[in-house]
């Protein structure tokens, strides 16, 4: 029986004529059998087998030709390893700069990691190379959607269905963007439409039970079933249609199914962020860098760098994720002078390069160099542009990890208030723990994990309170949902803002919501939502205890 290096042994219909790859080490065609090898094993779905033969052709002299960056894509692909997937497609584009396969590849990497504008600017010859081509229309949309150019997106799908009615990737596409603009009835059709062409399609399933609230059918739901059973799924896909199987079960009241699949689900999140079904959260280095944020802004309100200079007064909405910041943003965007500026993405980048900053400098409190701090004000500004959001005197961002940066957020930005809205620990846990969280969030797929991340959050945001009275404002979801005028009457007033009758009705308004919560802030606060834990309590015993 032959074996990979390690032990592994190989899938019986592909060892035979590849005997010798392992048994002579000094054969000459050792390295181009190992590719060989390596697309043998993708294509079983060996994801194993497929690195270890890889390994061998890199060291056979094969690295870094096209053919063997074309299946380590791939294979990256299969596993959600975004990174390596972008390296490996850079790296074949620049050998290779008319193949456009290594170019899809390359925008596909970069739009998972969130880079959409360079994504679709990457993409955009493929379509011109071929705009009879329905899918890379559909592939565009989807990219241009990441930017949230919704009618530039929209109209890309629509492109696509007009070359081929019968395209997946653009009735799913055309799904999503109805669904940002609360159009649910819309989405539906075009959830229901896209499984009527490609019934294996999970994406279409999880965006089905989004807008339905895990609505399905009975042979809608036999069919999730089926295909989240089924060998070989890619990690991302697999998660999205676990995620909706548990969805559809929690809707007809089938609890333990229900968790049974969002535990599949999470623990395939695990797999495909760190090869492991187990976690891949550091509550070490949490609480170090808790410690730290606390001690060298011990005493922000005393002074240190002042000065934002013109332009729109950033609003920053802080929380643990599913904690209620999608509803205090659309109430407060609401406002005649406000923007919503969603979830911005630039905070977290410029926090992680303070931090480097300041390890490699040793700065542990005190000023920070004025030109470093133009240069991340700066760069965060540069979003309201990109996005078109300038026009407003004050733009919110309710990237919920930005407790982690108050403050230096109030470095950069000394007049900007800061809301941080707190909804019960384990009604936040277990609404975090049915959704399908990116690598960004490596806590998100373990509930002892998710205790101890809102520990350390509220630890911190505690401190925040203090060292910040008069810019960090405290809010219970609760209290916001069961009071809402006065609550919001409150926040308003803290942010320096009129109050604006607008604001109570904010569901009315006419706009895009990318987050989660794009369908339930269509709906006034209501208190259907601030139990929905009890009929779980079995699956979550000793959950507040861990917090």
């Amino acid at each position: 029986m032959a074996t990979l290096p390690g032990g592994t042994a190989t899938s019986p219909n592909v060892r035979g004529h590849f005997d010798v790859l392992w048994t002579d080490a000094e054969h000459p065609a050792r390295p181009q059998l190992a590719l060989r090898l390596a697309g043998a094993e993708l294509e079983l779905d060996n994801m194993t087998g497929c690195a270890a033969a890889l390994d061998v052709a890199e060291a056979g002299g094969l690295g870094g030709t096209p053919d063997l960056l074309r299946i380590r894509s791939a294979m990256a692909r299969q596993t959600g390893d975004w990174v390596v997937m972008r390296n490996a497609a850079e790296a074949w584009l620049q050998l290779e700069p008319a193949d456009p396969d290594a170019r899809s590849a390359l925008a596909m990497a970069l739009g998972q990691e969130g880079y959409y504008r360079r994504a679709a600017e990457i993409y955009r010859p493929v379509v011109d190379s071929d705009p009879t081509n329905a899918e890379h229309w559909a592939a565009l949309g989807r990219l241009i959607l990441g930017t949230r150019q919704i009618p530039e997106a929209k109209a890309a799908f629509e492109r696509a269905l007009d070359v081929d009615p019968d395209c997946a990737e653009a009735t799913f596409g055309l799904a999503r963007v109805y669904t940002f603009l609360g159009q649910t009835e819309a989405a539906e059709e075009m959830c229901r439409r896209t499984l009527a062409v490609d019934p294996a399609n999970l994406e279409a399933y999880g965006q089905l039970c989004e807008v339905s609230g895990g609505t399905l059918s009975d042979a809608e739901l036999a069919r999730l079933t089926e295909e989240t059973a089924r060998e070989g799924q890619a990690a991302d896909r697999l998660a999205i249609g676990l995620f909706a199987l548990g969805d559809a079960h929690h809707r007809r009241k089938q609890r333990e199914d229900a968790f049974d699949a969002w535990r599949r689900a999470n623990e395939t999140k695990q797999l495909q962020h760190n090869g492991a079904r187990a976690s891949a959260y550091d509550r070490g280095e949490q609480e170090r860098r808790t410690a730290w944020l606390s001690d060298v802004f011990a005493h922000e309100n005393a002074g240190g760098n002042t000065g934002q200079g013109a332009g729109p007064v950033p609003v920053f909405i802080v929380g643990m994720p599913r904690s209620g910041t999608t509803l205090i943003e659309a109430a407060i965007s609401a406002h005649e002078e406000a923007v919503a500026g969603g979830e911005l993405s630039a905070i977290p980048f410029i926090f992680e390069e303070f931090m480097r900053w300041a390890q490699e400098t040793g700065w542990s409190g005190g000023e920070i160099p004025e030109h470093k701090l133009e240069d991340w004000r700066r760069r965060y500004l540069g979003q309201f542009r990109e996005f078109g959001l300038e026009g407003a005197r004050y733009v919110t961002d309710k990237q919920p990890s930005n407790f982690l940066a108050v403050g230096l957020i109030r470095r950069l930005f000394p007049d900007a208030p800061i809301i941080h809205i707190r909804r019960k620990p384990i009604e936040t846990a277990f609404s975090i723990y049915r959704r399908n969280f990116s690598r960004m969030w490596p806590f998100a797929h373990d509930l002892g994990d998710i205790a101890h991340y809102y520990a350390q959050h509220s630890q911190l945001c505690r401190h925040w309170e203090t060292s910040l009275p008069d810019r960090f404002t405290m809010i219970q979801y609760e209290t916001l949902v069961g009071e809402f005028e006065p609550t919001l009457r409150h926040v308003l007033a803290r942010a320096g803002m009129s109050w604006s009758r607008n604001c109570l009705e904010f569901y009315q308004q006419d706009r895009a919501v990318m987050t989660f919560s794009a369908v339930q802030v269509r709906k006034p606060p209501s208190p259907d939502h601030l139990d929905s834990t009890t009929p779980y309590s079995a699956f979550l015993r000793g959950f507040d205890d861990a917090v």
